[in-house]
């Protein structure tokens, strides 16, 4: 689009905050459980089996997967339809994704809080970090940019 319409400029500009509020929310949570488990402030609870983590991360993980091929499960509107039927459905699965990826995030990090082991959660946060940052709402995204 060369010359967007007012409601598209708005459109990004809603979504932009949205999915910054989102990645600063993980952020923000990988940080506390970092600061949490490298000063001792928290100690994991006794009797949390190991490997509660590792399936954590494994949740975490399928919520990126999904997160990553949600729009096919969302047909966008037919050509031809109005503008905002295409901002609507954009804005759907864009919200959508992004909190499957935040969920993923929290749900690997939650266990590596619980277990006490931040390595693994720490790493499938930042992987849900970078796919936000990759699937940053764009123009070309909209069907028929």
């Amino acid at each position: 689009m060369r010359n967007p319409s007012k409601a598209v400029t708005a459109h990004f500009r809603l979504l932009n905050l949205l999915c910054l509020a989102i990645l600063g929310g993980v952020v923000i949570f990988a940080g506390v459980v970092w600061f949490l488990l490298s000063t001792g402030t928290y100690t994991p609870p006794e009797g949390i089996p190991a490997y509660l983590g590792s399936l954590l991360n494994l949740v975490a993980l399928v919520a990126l997967l999904k997160a990553h091929f949600l729009p096919r499960f969302f047909r966008p509107p037919p050509r031809g339809a109005p503008e905002e039927g295409f901002l609507a459905w954009h804005r759907l699965v864009t919200l959508i994704a992004f909190a499957l990826r935040e969920g993923g995030a929290f749900a690997a990090l939650v266990g590596a809080l619980l277990t006490g082991r931040p390595a693994g959660g720490m790493a499938v946060a930042g992987l849900a970090i970078v796919a936000m940052v990759l699937a940053w709402p764009r123009e070309d995204q909209l069907p028929g940019a």
